[in-house]
């Protein structure tokens, strides 16, 4: 399936159904640039998803090969999974405290990475996290056709905005 199951907000329902009432077992995303579907963008990022109904799961193990430099060919993908160094180990926990307001599942390429990433995010506050007597974020966008649409003038009359 697209490899958007895992981070794009529009599905942060599906998710959290995964992460919190089914045991989600391993996520193995890929980009196509060794062509494991003709006719596909050799961009196109896909993933295979392990999950169970009911129980719950902690942790799960994830691979994600994007990068034309690590990408694995269709040929090399049953050595490749079945190599416990080509896998990373990610807990539910983390999750919800990496990204707690999307629960979307970063990418990392070893479990070095994610050992970074993990005391980084257990040591120090989330950019957008409320935090007393400490300087405090807010995401903000600037002006754009899609949400100010009612803002801009359509009539022609004024100064053009660059």
């Amino acid at each position: 399936m697209p490899s958007g199951i895992y981070n794009d907000l529009g599905t942060k329902d599906l998710r959290a159904m995964l992460l919190d009432e089914g045991a989600l077992e391993f996520i193995l995303s890929f980009s196509n640039e060794r062509y494991f579907f003709a006719g596909v963008d050799h961009r196109f990022k896909f993933c295979l998803i392990g999950a169970q109904k009911g129980g719950t799961s902690d942790r799960f193990t994830a691979a994600f090969r994007f990068n034309p430099r690590v990408a694995v060919a269709p040929t090399d993908f049953p050595a490749f999974v079945t190599d416990p160094q080509n896998l990373v180990t990610v807990t539910r926990a983390s999750i919800h405290r990496f990204s707690s307001d999307s629960l979307s599942i970063m990418e990392f390429q070893t479990q070095r990475d994610y050992q970074i990433a993990d005391k980084l995010y257990a040591d120090h506050p989330l950019i957008g996290q409320t935090v007393d007597g400490a300087w405090n974020l807010k995401f903000t966008s600037e002006f754009h056709m899609t949400n100010d649409r009612d803002l801009f003038n359509t009539a022609g009359v004024g100064l053009p905005l660059y």
